[in-house]
């Protein structure tokens, strides 16, 4: 088809290459042989894709591109809302006053979804790919429903449950966003917000929504919000936007980097020296030799009493892996810098990324889940070594450091599994209930009678009250806090679920994960492999408060 049109100048549209990969390379082919001498000048191709890694590049270097992408901010995002109204359109509903009100929220709402990407993880779990779709099935639904309804508030708890659940929760995979998700539109398709003029959307009141008027008086309010969207637009706090500015750095400072000179003319190898150096430095840090399995196993056996045993047998298992996969891998990279073995292509990889300060691909398929640079990531895999050394050397510690575990959800396991077999409980009615201790680590001279003390995890986005022993605004300018010391105490279900509420006003279920990405390998259980588990915690303000902001607990930070 492609050849034909060549000769005789028709336009040839191939859409959503994205989805025939395998196809990639024969069109490219195709492309490549298309000789300028002998084309008709009337033939065009057009060719659409999402992003993609295998597109093209050639194709894409040799032709005109054009990228449709939603707007960014949240003014732009309205203006974009409101494209193709007209006066009589908007009082095309039976109910005029409310749907405007309703309408004006929906489309506050998608803009909302839509702009929480561009703070990452801390917006979204997940980037999710919302788009004008998902906002023209909620506006139809709005209609129906209100042309067919005497009651706002029946009305609105269904046009909750299916825009949240449905037409933009349909797109979420992960439970923490979907709470999320939930939460933003409760916050705002509220029966006040039917029927109040100018109904806040934010705490300054920057944001509402306007009683109802004509396209342009809704056109002239968006057209005075301010460019620039304030973190309390999105019920975040004024650390967001350093969180963001940092994203965006890092970004912008990783792809420069790939770009950097591998040589130097007159000075020298510059890259083989730093990777020699690296290497060097890297080797001298860790240990000789690994944890001595056999030793293990004599002095903590495995136990039906004691699950600790297994835990700390597996946790030196994996780490013994990890320390020979580096060492295996910078002696060879040495050799073959050396020139007494051939470089291939995996450990040109592995001294690229030493040379980037990155963590190489072949270390973190076997290694605990990080995001640091190489450096620090060194100086955490030694003090998580020193913490296994401890344990095995002074027995089982009073308090447990979360972050130098490997797989953390193996410790909760078997703290579990050692309280039910002392009480002789099903572990099927247990769960943690969560006790923030008031002193430091050095303060804790015991284990816990049951259950265990643990600390090493980090706050985003809010800090630790000592005083109201309760979550609270974090300092400005400071993203993370350190948490206090936390009692995991294993409890029935039944009590574990009143417990905190009949002690606090507010609770809020914070989630525990590994790294600050948050999102992982999503698994069977609804999870993503970067979770831990969720503490229920007390809090100065309500849990949607919280949930907007998206704060979390996390087990290591990214430098």
């Amino acid at each position: 088809m492609i050849r034909d049109s060549v000769d005789d100048g028709s336009w040839v549209m191939l859409q959503n290459c994205h989805l025939m990969a395998s196809w990639m390379p024969t069109l490219e082919r195709i492309v490549e042989g298309i000789s300028p001498t002998r084309v008709h000048q009337n033939f065009r191709l057009w060719l659409t894709s999402a992003v993609s890694p295998d597109f093209p590049v050639s194709i894409l270097q040799n032709s005109v591109k054009m990228v449709n992408e939603p707007p960014r901010g949240l003014k732009a995002s309205l203006f974009r809302a409101f494209q193709g109204w007209t006066d009589e359109k908007l009082n095309g509903c039976s109910k005029v006053d409310e749907w405007k009100r309703l309408l004006f929220g929906l489309f506050y709402f998608h803009a909302l979804v839509l702009e929480r990407r561009k703070f990452g993880p801390l917006g979204w779990n997940i980037a999710y790919d919302f788009n004008d779709s998902d906002l023209d099935v909620c506006v139809r639904q709005l209609q129906i429903f209100l042309d067919s309804t005497d009651s706002i508030p029946r009305a609105l708890k269904s046009l909750n449950l299916i825009f949240s659940q449905v037409n933009y929760g349909g797109r979420v995979t992960d439970n923490w966003d979907r709470r999320c998700i939930e939460v933003i539109l409760a916050d705002i398709y509220t029966k006040e917000a039917a029927m109040t003029d100018n109904f806040p959307l934010s705490q300054s009141n920057l944001y509402r929504i306007p009683k109802p008027c004509s396209l342009a008086q809704y056109q002239d309010y968006i057209a005075s919000l301010d460019m620039n969207d304030p973190p309390e637009a999105f019920g975040m706090h004024q650390n967001a936007i350093i969180t963001y500015g940092l994203q965006e750095t890092t970004r912008i400072c990783q792809s420069a980097l790939v770009m950097l000179p591998r040589q130097t003319g007159t000075e020298g190898d510059l890259w083989e020296t730093t990777v020699l150096d690296t290497s060097h430095s890297i080797l001298a840090q860790l240990p000789e030799r690994p944890f001595d399995l056999d030793s293990i196993a004599r002095l903590f056996p495995v136990s039906h009493e004691q699950s600790y045993n297994t835990v700390l047998h597996q946790e030196a298992s994996r780490y013994n892996r990890l320390l020979r996969t580096v060492r295996h891998s910078l002696k060879h990279v040495e050799q073959a810098l050396d020139g007494e073995i051939l470089m291939s292509s995996a450990l040109e990889a592995v001294a690229n990324s030493i040379f980037n300060g990155l963590i190489p691909t072949e270390w973190s398929k076997v290694a605990f889940p990080s995001l640091k640079p190489l450096g620090s990531w060194v100086k955490d895999l030694v003090a998580r070594l020193d913490f296994i050394n401890n344990w095995i050397q002074n027995k089982h510690p009073n308090v447990v450091w979360m972050s130098g575990l490997f797989f953390p959800q193996s410790f909760l396991t078997a703290t579990l599994q050692n309280f039910v077999r002392k009480y002789h409980i099903p572990i099927d009615a247990i769960a943690f209930s969560f006790e923030v201790m008031p002193g430091k680590r050095n303060t804790i001279t015991a284990p816990a009678p049951d259950g265990c003390y643990i600390d090493g995890l980090y706050l985003e986005s809010a800090k630790w009250d000592y005083e109201h022993h309760a979550i609270t605004e974090p300092d400005a300018k400071v993203l993370y806090s350190e948490m206090p010391v936390i009692w995991l105490k294993p409890r029935q279900k039944s009590e574990e679920a009143n417990d905190a509420r009949q002690r606090h006003t507010f609770t809020y279920n914070i989630p525990v994960y590994k790294t600050l990405a948050r999102a992982g390998v999503l698994a069977t259980t609804g999870h993503s492999t970067n979770f831990v588990l969720d503490m229920r915690l007390p809090a100065s303000r309500p849990a949607s408060h919280w949930i907007k902001r998206g704060v979390a607990l996390f087990c290591s930070l990214s430098d």
